[in-house]
């Protein structure tokens, strides 16, 4: 069983290498398995054999004629549109027929965000500027509702959520720690000896620093002991931001991993799931259908599969008789309703599938099962309810009422649509099968591989203790300051009590007495000052858009630093060389670089914004 990321890779070559097949060997593939024999008592409302897309594809005529002869034959046997056709249309377009080939696509998969972005590409070619702006947003809309770029959209979208939040929280922890890392390296050093030079300081704090990571705790035990130095040197409001960003990252890790991996076990659960979905998709192989077959006794998956391959096929009276065994032994679910009524209708019982589409839309009214209902009240003549329903229909998605209605003009016998199983029954399933626990492990081990990341007990207690120890240590621990005007250190230990906390001796005769200094040296020393500040203001800038964080902590506005770092680290997560997402199924295509690009420029506008408005504080602060 495959649970690494690399598996959705390997099926998205496996659809580019099918979709290819499906343009470039049609009568091969068309010619593949006979025609199934009429079943017995199917109506004549839809054909029976069913109508092959492959087919109709090939039948001749120009490029858009044949892709709207496909889609509508689909849609006789319940397919929304002929994906892997509008797959290679779009993937193999070239100059000369760019346009052509993206109308074709878009017509017969008009759901496809990947058939969507291809027409605006070529419409933006051809200078058709609100035209391609249309095409853009329904390639937009098209993540959302197809039902196989949703998951993926949603695996990508988790993942970078989750890799955003644990390295932002972790980049503003390590700006709190550098913030404060020479008084701790000082104060450090007199604990153990007072000749202690400064090197050998600063070498004892990185070795406690990164002392849980060696223990096997990975990058959060780091985390938690840069939140310790933070937490015990920190101001008020930099310990409530350090409080927020290790529950962030503790969140991250915890419940932002697990997220995630269920969003990723729905695109690969199992070998009879993908056999499935290569069902639902309207061009299984051979093996897949030998594979559901073998698994068919004990898995009522692969059950549902063979059922809707034989409806697929036009074979509705072995159709009927699979849902019948499925619906005898199992509970039932809005999917299996719809698709298990949409056959009744074709053979005839309509008071069957009109209960069976009743329970679909109670279950889950979707729009798509809405329109089912309908034609399903029209079939058992019962035109008020139909017209209930269409106007329902109207009202909760009237685009997707209107494509419908023109695909009705060009059909004389109607057609039904079955539905796709949902992400979440694919969870259920992969975390049944054990696939979510190993994706689950697979995310947290680089992030966390001891108990931080395996075990919330063991992070709770890690948390109160750190709280217990630092609530009763912070007020007995004699810290070591700077003066805020020349930044000489200031150590209650090493220096003689001076008159004012934070200012040195010199600068608070400088600064707050000034007639008791001679003027001439008060000058010279101002004017080292003032250059001073100069330095320290470059300073302040190269760090704060080096560190993300790091403005916000200079400006004493530690919730704005990690706002920006948060922002920062989500920018570099959704940076196409870096992001660890699955890869395209070939569902997207421009409509995951148009999510990337809008999704990128929001982060790095959230960071400058971020670091603007901290570097203008700490302007007015030095003024």
């Amino acid at each position: 069983m495959r649970t690494g990321l690399g598996a959705a890779a390997r099926r998205g070559r496996w659809r580019f290498e099918l979709a290819l097949a499906a343009l470039l060997s049609v009568p091969a593939l068309a010619g593949a398995e006979p025609a199934a024999p009429p079943s017995v008592g199917a109506a004549a409302r839809v054909a029976d054999p069913a109508p092959s897309a492959l087919a109709a594809w090939d039948a001749g005529g120009t490029l858009l004629e044949r892709a709207e002869r496909a889609r509508l034959a689909a849609l006789q046997t319940g397919l929304a549109g002929f994906d892997a056709a509008a797959r290679g249309l779009a993937v193999r377009g070239v100059a000369r027929d760019e346009a052509d080939r993206a109308r074709a696509a878009v017509a017969v998969a008009p759901d496809l965000p990947l058939a969507q972005a291809a027409l605006a590409r070529a419409l933006v070619s051809e200078r058709d500027v609100a035209g391609a702006v249309l095409a853009a947003g329904r390639a937009l809309r098209g993540l959302v509702v197809h039902p196989e770029a949703r998951p993926w959209l949603e695996a990508n979208v988790l993942l970078a959520a989750r890799n955003a939040a644990f390295f932002g929280a972790l980049a503003f922890l390590v700006g709190l720690a550098l913030r404060h890392a020479r008084a701790v390296a000082h104060d450090l050093g007199d604990r153990l000896s007072p000749a202690l030079p400064l090197f050998a300081r600063a070498g004892v704090l990185g070795l406690l620093v990164l002392a849980p990571a060696i223990l096997g705790q990975g990058l959060a035990g780091t985390a938690f002991a840069l939140f310790v130095i933070g937490l015990a040197y920190g101001s008020p409001s930099e310990r409530r931001a350090g409080w927020t960003a290790l529950l962030v990252l503790v969140l991250a890790v915890q419940i932002g991993s697990r997220a995630a991996a269920h969003a990723l076990a729905a695109l690969d659960s199992d070998a009879v799931a993908a056999a499935y979905a290569r069902v639902e998709r309207g061009l299984p192989s051979g093996a897949d259908r030998e594979r559901l077959a073998h698994a068919a006794v004990v898995d009522a998956l692969a059950e549902r599969g063979l059922a809707l391959d034989a409806r697929r096929a036009g074979r509705l009276s072995e159709a009927a008789q699979r849902y019948e065994n499925i619906l005898a032994t199992s509970g039932g679910d809005a999917t299996l309703a719809t698709n298990a009524g949409n056959v009744w209708i074709a053979l005839g019982d309509v008071d069957r599938a009109v209960a069976l589409h009743e329970l679909a839309v109670e279950m889950s009214p979707s729009p798509a099962a809405l329109y089912d209902l309908s034609y399903a009240y029209g079939q058992a003549i019962r035109p008020h309810a139909q017209d209930d329903m269409l106007r329902r229909l109207q009202r909760e998605d009237p685009k997707f009422a209107f494509d419908l209605a023109h695909v009705q003009e060009k059909l004389s016998g109607g057609f039904t649509l079955d539905q796709p199983l949902p992400p979440e029954w694919l969870r259920v399933r992969a975390a049944q099968h054990g696939v979510t626990s190993a994706l689950v492990s697979e995310l947290v081990r680089p992030l966390a591989p001891g108990a931080l990341g395996s075990n919330t007990v063991a992070t709770s207690a890690a948390l109160l203790l750190i709280a217990a120890a630092v609530r009763g240590g912070v007020g007995r621990l004699r810290r070591s300051t700077a003066c805020r005007g020349c930044g000489r250190r200031l150590c209650p230990r090493c220096d003689a009590a001076g008159p004012a906390r934070d200012l040195c001796v010199a600068c608070h005769r400088l600064l707050e007495r000034p007639e008791t200094a001679d003027p001439e040296r008060r000058a010279r020393r101002l004017g080292e000052l003032e250059r001073r500040a100069a330095l320290l203001a470059r300073a302040r800038l190269v760090a704060s858009l080096a560190l993300p964080g790091m403005a916000g902590l200079l400006a004493r506005r530690p919730g704005l630093g990690l706002v920006g770092a948060i922002a920062f680290a989500a920018a570099l997560a959704l940076v196409p060389g870096l992001a660890a997402g699955p890869v395209d199924p070939l569902v997207a295509g421009g409509a995951a670089a148009l999510v990337l690009a809008l999704a990128e420029a929001l982060c790095v506008g959230t960071f400058g914004v971020s670091v603007a408005l901290a570097l203008r504080g700490c302007r007015r602060e030095m003024s």
